[in-house]
């Protein structure tokens, strides 16, 4: 095969494959539309009838007229669907009529068997094919040109791009058959090159797509592949130019030209891995792609997805949740670095928190009642210096604070607002390359400043929950070991109180030293819980039974006087346990049960043990409780009826140490006729003193 078939094919072979790919594109996202079924209808025409062209040069007993209708049929295809944007359009329905009948008529006088006799067959094929190509080419601009003549201003930006891809197809065609009319032949390299042409509105249509979401639902084409095939094709271009220029320098260079084209090569490839890294490079191609070729300037999808993602996902080279407020907004516009301020109601100002690439002295803080701080909060706007100066209607008499403007190349001031307050600011250098913030630059800064602010907030309550539970841990402590300590003062009161009447009593003398003895002990235990900052102190494998009887003595000074009761097992009730702290809980418990119960009353210590567990029933015939007090206020702290008596924490304590030792309190309570309070401990497998 010549080489001239070999062009031909490699032209219209190009074209196929472009618009194949369109036309993809234009079905997988066809939303149902009569107007994108009729474009996708054209793109799969002109595929087919490029296709046709590529495999001519193979097909050498091909009738001619079959080319003819493959013209036909495809321009007929773009001036239907110029005759239907016109119609949607309300002008021009009557040319509906005649994008059809066209090519129709040329379709019949083609395969007319009086258009092509054997003697002239050659000569006539070309008048027909010129001629009827003519005619439809310039049917098609004037279509095209009705069209474009009456578009709407703001659909302009949206159609433009089809106006030239098909003003493409046609003006080419109107050229190479007004060629072909006048010199009588037609241009083998015209031809050749016809298919590569068409090949180049490829794109423009699914650009003209993607802004026309009612024609195909909306072609996606992700900016990371537009950024990354831009970057080959140019690199591409590139390395042609540099070797387009390598070859001239061998052949211009005598003995030295080999030498110095691999110098030239490489030393071109060097420079284009640096221009490749270079971020200001990376980010002025970004801006030209998106200038030129997408309906919006950000994928939000993956905006969103990049912004999640740093700030969820920790990274070595960022580690603090302030630096990653400030890396995940200065990426958006390509700041090379940036600075956060966090308001601190300890000193009334914001403060600088965090820095990245940007020196910012820790004395540049604003007050909350500052200029720039009630600016921001009143406009949520986002200060350009680009426009400070110039958009007075915006920024009205702000006066920037000194340190701002002290700030090298400082560009923008971002808020991060959240529910009306507003969190923090961000102050942001100019980005890598040159650019002005439009007005989706602002949404996406503001819409990404309240989730932001939200995070930002969200960090900071976490760092005061943990400030809140660290007190609570020690105040709850506190409280428990007031608590304690009330009831010894109690005891002692009442021994004091005692004394002057029997202080002769030998008997009452020993129990008073004993007694101070072990308050003593006691208050020395507490005062190092205190100290350590824990509730609990060491827990020994002890049996209940003596702990019981312990806590029924030492509440046998109060009537009515509490019994004990001891079921009998062949196996000892041991738990582990604290020893003091058990002792302490079940006297709360009992003198509790006293307090409710008259001195003619009954206060009875239990001690059930089972297979399990251990059951420790304090059981009183007081005045009872209600359920709805059971269940809402018996383990609330604070809460208590004895009005200035108690602390309303006796039955909340006895809660929590038995929860802490795997076991739990019940209450069955009847108003009137009184109270079983049951505190079960699971039983101890194996006597181990468990030290902490």
């Amino acid at each position: 095969m010549q080489q001239s078939a070999w062009i031909v094919t490699a032209s219209y072979g190009a074209g196929a494959i472009a618009f194949a790919a369109l036309s993809l594109l234009l079905l997988t996202n066809w939303r149902g539309r009569l107007l994108g079924a009729t474009f996708a209808a054209a793109t799969l025409i002109n595929t087919a009838w490029l296709t046709l062209l590529a495999l001519t040069p193979f097909l050498h007993k091909l009738p001619w007229q079959f080319i003819l209708s493959g013209e036909a049929v495809r321009d007929g295809a773009w001036l239907f669907f110029l005759s239907r944007l016109l119609r949607s359009s309300r002008r021009g329905e009557w040319l509906q009529i005649v994008a059809l009948l066209a090519p129709a008529t040329w379709i019949i006088w083609a395969f007319s068997p009086t258009v092509f006799p054997p003697a002239a067959l050659h000569v006539n094929m070309q008048a027909s094919l010129t001629g009827g190509g003519l005619s439809l080419s310039i049917i098609g601009l004037v279509l095209l040109e009705q069209f474009c003549r009456n578009i709407a201003p703001q659909r302009r930006w949206a159609l433009k791009f089809l106006c030239i891809g098909v003003g493409v197809q046609l003006g080419y065609d109107l050229l190479l058959y007004s060629l072909g009319l006048l010199y009588h032949h037609i241009d083998p390299a015209f031809w050749s090159a016809r298919g590569a042409v068409i090949a180049l509105t490829a794109p423009l249509m699914a650009v003209a797509a993607a802004r026309n979401p009612t024609w195909s639902g909306g072609i996606f084409v992700s900016r990371r592949i537009v950024f990354h095939t831009a970057a080959l094709l140019a690199a591409g271009a590139y390395l042609l130019v540099m070797s387009a220029g390598g070859y001239y320098i061998r052949y211009m260079g005598g003995n030295w030209g080999s030498f110095w084209q691999i110098l030239f090569v490489f030393a071109a490839a060097i420079v284009l891995l640096i221009l490749f890294t270079s971020g200001q490079v990376r980010a002025r191609i970004k801006v030209f792609l998106i200038k030129h070729f997408h309906t919006y300037k950000y994928d939000y999808r993956e905006e969103w997805n990049r912004l999640i993602h740093r700030l969820y996902h920790t990274e070595e080279s960022v580690q603090s949740p302030y630096e990653r407020v400030i890396h995940a907004i200065a990426e958006i516009v390509d700041s090379p670095g940036g600075a956060l301020w966090v308001k601190r109601d300890s000193i009334g100002r914001y403060a600088p928190v965090a820095r990245w690439n940007l020196n910012v002295p820790d004395s540049a803080t604003e007050p909350l009642d500052g200029a720039l701080v009630t600016f921001m909060h009143a406009r949520h706007w986002i200060i350009d210096a680009g426009s400070y100066h110039v958009d007075t209607a915006q920024h009205g008499d702000l006066d920037l604070p000194s340190w701002l403007s002290a700030l090298p190349n400082w560009w923008l001031v971002v808020p991060l607002i959240q529910e009306d307050a507003l969190i923090a600011f961000v102050v942001l250098p100019r980005s890598r390359a040159p650019r002005n913030l439009s007005w989706e630059d602002r949404d996406l800064l503001k819409a990404v400043g309240q989730q932001l602010a939200a995070y930002l907030a969200q960090h900071e309550a976490g760092q005061s929950l943990s400030q809140a539970r660290q007190f609570q841990a020690f105040n709850q402590l506190s409280t428990f070991l007031m608590h304690d300590l009330k009831n010894l003062i109690a005891q002692q009161s009442l021994m004091v109180k005692n004394a002057a009447k029997h202080k002769h009593n030998p008997t009452f003398v020993d129990d008073m030293i004993a007694t101070i003895d072990d308050s003593v002990q006691r208050m020395t235990r507490l005062l190092a819980q205190l100290q350590s900052g824990r509730q609990e102190g060491n827990r020994l494998l002890v049996a209940v039974e003596d702990i019981a009887g312990q806590a029924v003595a030492q509440a046998a000074d109060r009537t009515p006087r509490p019994h004990l009761e001891i079921a009998v097992r062949d196996t000892p009730s041991r738990v582990s346990a604290d020893t003091h702290a058990f002792s302490m809980i079940l006297q709360h418990v009992i003198r509790n049960a006293q307090d409710a119960t008259a001195a003619d009353g009954e206060v009875c210590v239990k001690i059930t043990p089972e297979d399990e567990r251990i059951l420790i029933d304090v059981v009183d015939s007081g005045s009872g409780m209600s359920p709805e007090f059971v269940r809402e206020r018996l383990f609330t702290p604070f809460d208590s009826t004895k009005s200035s008596r108690g602390m309303g924490i006796g039955a909340y304590q006895a809660q929590a140490f038995a929860r802490q030792h795997g076991g739990d309190v019940e209450v069955e309570s009847i108003p009137g006729k009184g109270t079983r309070f049951r505190i079960w401990l699971p039983r101890a497998k194996e006597p181990v003193h468990t030290a902490e």
